[in-house]
């Protein structure tokens, strides 16, 4: 089983999705995202290609999370790397 590490950019933008949600849609929906990455990492580390490479960047991997929100990740032979988190209704380059 593969260690997670968070970018600084995912850590980032993760906070700013989640403070988004909480201000928007409340705790309640901020703790339900919050369990669906903890859940998706969890599932990674034992199937790291359990999403799909990115149509424009392909050493890249997207989680579609939710309708609003994907996770950017690429796996190396050390760890799997969460690069960034997007929301789906941006030009996002992913």
């Amino acid at each position: 089983m593969r260690a997670v590490v968070w970018s600084p950019l995912a850590e980032l933008t993760y906070y700013d999705i989640l403070l988004y949600v909480i201000e928007n849609y409340g705790l309640r929906a901020a703790d339900e995202l919050d369990l669906l990455v903890s859940s998706t990492l969890d599932k990674l580390k034992v199937f790291d290609r359990l999403c799909p490479s990115s149509y424009k960047m392909p050493n890249l991997r997207k989680c579609t999370l939710s309708k609003q929100t994907s996770m950017i990740y690429r796996v190396n032979k050390e760890c799997i790397e969460v690069v960034e988190f997007v929301s789906n209704r941006s030009g996002h380059e992913y």
